[in-house]
């Protein structure tokens, strides 16, 4: 088993975490707004 930190570098671990985090929240926001949409066009 190798480690990954010896063949990548610490900062392009943390900038490819930030991504996914960024990525996760941009997801949960997009299901949030959807879900508010199909709230509204069913109270109408």
């Amino acid at each position: 088993m190798l480690n990954p930190s010896s063949s990548v570098p610490q900062n392009i671990i943390e900038l490819k975490l930030k991504q996914t985090h960024t990525f996760k929240i941009t997801q949960r926001a997009c299901f949030i707004m959807f879900k508010i949409f199909v709230y509204k066009v069913k109270s109408n």
